[in-house]
């Protein structure tokens, strides 16, 4: 592969700097093609290093997205510059020996054409030594520390764009709550770097429910300020008496811990006095009760994501990661191919993890993303084993939901989740009304009768009915459309809806009685408590003899964005450095 070593000394470089490379090598399988992934990994980074000699790479023909003229490399340059991502180029220089050169004559014609029409200033490497074995250019000092040199140049660049950005959006209006004291903290706050994905993980933590989603700001610097505030605009919480924002400085000095400022964490506690909020060092009486009082752990995500193997039929690749205790941690990688069949097994092993980290069941959701062969399959009643008595339903268990492999893998329907996903976090407390038509301004989920009503007009209608959140399918999806066109599973995934209920087997009362006890499983409590409402349902039906029970049959597809996979989340790519060299 050509330039292999000089982009292993890349990733190795940026790690460093605690930055995080996505490089070739680290891509897992995909559904979709394979430029089309390139280009997706693109879009969700923050800077594209661009390294490269005088050899072509791979051309994509038109069967596979491209041009048949230009390389992969050429195509994602041209994503960065479209989606206004930062490229910068580190060159071979002329002096690149001619064994190292394109062959073909058309093929060197288009190297020296590309690179002369980059138009931006680059940094030139030359070769520093060969590997005897592959007769491969070989990188030494000099590259890598060229290579950090690029690195810095970016870095810097990023505190100069937000030191001259225009701070527009600062409110005319007279400050209320936080942003009387945000004029004090924001000084302290430009040019700290933390990662983008950190500053979205603690603006989520910190806001209050239905509050605007983290801002979309590609320098990070200017993300934290975009983040301070908005949250500087949140109300005072009822909960703990505690403003959004100074919860948000407050985790942003926790996360940084002895590189935070002190004159931060003094500004910080001046802040608190000057809104009349209790200093951070209270009486230690105080904090013992408050210990003892304090709510269960918050809940954590067990994602298993199921993807078919383009290359084998009916194999599956399972990588998995827990999410919600900081940064995802990967459980599995998904190297092997396993069958249906074993996927069961997968998951229970999955479970050993959660053991091994002292998590208890009830505080582990087990969140399945899966292709729709899967998605309609009985996956909550996948046996799982215990320690004294036969296995159970994984569904009995845990809280167990269903998400949608090819809506996470396909950008404009994770757009339309998210979307969606805004309206739904404003219902949460409330409770959910089902009712027969889209258009019905009472309703928040619909009812939807058969598998094959969808198309433009039921997307129509749920387009314009913005504050729809979910649907229940009277009749169970097939694990394959019988028509795409007119597909309800299809239509709802293209609107963006994040729940969906549906019973795999039709109540011998009928879709009537089927209807009125989705409409009271919707309906008598908050919206938040859905999957809890499904999980007693399916700790019901274990102890019910009727084989009948809905409980056993029971499809709950809960879509949160919030919780992506870390193969389609853009905050799990290169990041920003947290500190300074």
């Amino acid at each position: 592969m050509d330039l292999q070593q000089h982009r292993m000394v890349v990733g190795d470089v940026i790690l460093e700097q605690r930055w995080h490379p996505v490089m070739m090598e680290h891509f897992g399988t995909s559904t979709g093609p394979t430029l089309e992934e390139c280009l997706r990994e693109v879009r969700s980074s923050d800077l594209l290093l661009l390294v490269m000699a005088f050899r072509r790479g791979w051309v994509p023909t038109p069967e596979e997205g491209g041009n048949g003229k230009g390389s992969v490399t050429a195509n994602e340059v041209d994503e960065a510059r479209r989606r206004g991502i930062p490229v910068r180029a580190l060159l071979a220089r002329e002096s690149w020996p001619g064994s190292l050169w394109e062959d073909d004559q058309d093929a060197r014609a288009w190297v020296r054409q590309f690179r002369q029409g980059l138009n931006q200033v680059a940094k030139f490497f030359e070769v520093e030594g060969f590997n005897d074995a592959t007769a491969e250019p070989r990188p030494g000092r000099e590259f890598r520390s060229l290579v950090r040199g690029v690195l810095q140049d970016h870095r810097d660049w990023l505190r100069e764009q937000e030191a001259t950005a225009t701070r527009s959006d600062r409110p005319p209006r007279k400050p209320v709550g936080a942003e009387v004291v945000l004029p004090q903290l924001a000084p302290l706050l430009d040019g700290l770097m933390v990662p983008r994905s950190e500053l979205t993980r603690l603006y989520r933590h910190c806001a209050p429910v239905g509050w605007a989603p983290p801002p979309e700001d590609r320098n990070p610097i200017a993300l934290l300020w975009s983040c301070a505030q908005s949250l500087a605009r949140a109300p005072r919480q009822r909960g703990d008496g505690v403003f959004p924002m100074l919860r948000f400085i407050q985790s942003l000095v926790d996360l940084l811990g002895g590189e935070a400022p002190e004159e931060l964490r003094a500004a910080l506690g001046d802040a608190r006095a000057r809104l009349g909020l209790d200093p951070v060092d209270v009486d230690p009486a105080r904090v013992e009760r408050a210990i003892e009082s304090e709510p269960a752990p918050p809940p954590c995500h067990l994602l298993m994501q199921v993807s078919p193997r383009l290359c084998e039929a009916n194999r599956y690749s399972v990588r998995a990661w827990l999410l919600g205790t900081g940064e995802p941690a990967c459980l599995r990688a998904g190297e092997e191919a396993v069958t249906a069949d074993e996927l069961p097994a997968c998951l229970d092993e999955l479970r050993g993890e959660l053991l091994r980290r002292q998590i208890e069941p009830d505080r582990a959701w087990v969140e399945l993303l899966l292709p729709r062969e899967l998605l309609c399959a009985d996956v909550d009643q996948w046996r799982v084993e215990l320690d004294f008595i036969e296995s159970i339903p994984i569904g009995v268990e845990h809280r167990l939901v269903v998400r949608s492999l090819e809506r996470a893998s396909r950008p404009r329907a994770a757009l339309a989740l998210q979307s969606r996903a805004r309206a739904l976090r404003r219902r949460l407390r409330g409770g959910c009304r089902l009712v027969d038509e889209p258009a019905s301004r009472e309703g928040q989920a619909v009812w939807i009768e058969r598998d094959d009503c969808g198309g433009a007009a039921l997307y129509a209608a749920l387009k314009d009915a913005e504050d729809m959140v979910g649907a229940v399918l009277g009749q169970a999806p097939r694990p394959a459309a019988r028509d795409p066109s007119c597909d309800v599973l299809n239509t709802i995934f293209e609107v963006g809806l994040p729940v969906l209920l549906w019973a795999r087997r039709e109540p011998a009362d009928g879709q009537a009685a089927a209807r009125a006890e989705f409409a009271r499983l919707l309906g008598q409590e908050p919206l938040s408590l859905l999957p809890d409402r499904v999980w007693g349902l399916r700790r019901q039906a274990a102890r019910s003899p009727d084989p009948g029970h809905l409980g056993h049959h029971l499809t709950l597809l809960w879509d949160d964005p919030a919780r992506r996979s870390p193969d389609f989340d853009e905050t799990h790519r290169l990041r920003t450095p947290s500190r300074e060299d």
